[in-house]
This record gives C-alpha cells, structure tokens and sequence, in this order.
C-alpha cells in the first residue's frame, strides 16, 4: 500500500483533491501529522519537537484532523497479529 492510500483523514483526502503533484510536500507533512494523532501524540522528544512545530504552522490543519477524528472515532487499525505479539498488542491498547 502506497503511503497516500495509507491516509485516513477525510479532511487531508479531500486537501489532495484538486492540488498539483507539486504539491505532495504539503500533504507529506499532512499525512506525518495524521500519523501522530492517530497513534495518540508524540513517542519521543523528536517527534513531540515537530508536531508541536507543526501546530503553530498547520494549527488549522491540525485542529480539523483532531476534530474529525473526535467526533467518528479513529478509523479501524489493521487487525492484531496473531501468537505472542498479539498479547504485545492488547498491553499497546489495540483493540480486541
């Protein structure tokens, strides 16, 4: 799966619509962003330094993927692998 399709936002599918290739660095950074809200924030200094960076810049951006996926919930995440890492999985908060 290429990593446009890997995009669940309504809002960042619909800023693709209409917008040149040219512009793929501004849904790149749209897309990190998503990835970052959907995992529940920053998992290090490095990540928590850019998105916070992000916000200032794309706070609107920002506040439109958190207000989507506050009201119809995360989109489902791929299924838990089986066997010992899917105890790994549950202790993560994946769903079950």
């Amino acid at each position: 799966m290429g990593k446009y399709e890997e995009i669940r936002s309504n809002f960042v599918r619909q800023m693709i619509k209409g917008r040149s290739w040219n512009d793929r660095g501004y849904i790149d950074l749209l897309a990190a962003m998503e990835r970052i809200v959907l995992q529940g924030g920053p998992r290090d200094a490095a990540e928590g330094i850019w998105i916070h960076a992000m916000q200032d810049e794309y706070g609107r951006e920002y506040t439109e993927m958190l207000r989507e996926f506050q009201q119809v919930g995360p989109p489902p995440l791929l299924a838990p692998p089986s066997g010992s890492e899917e105890q790994e999985w549950l202790e993560l908060g994946g769903p079950t």
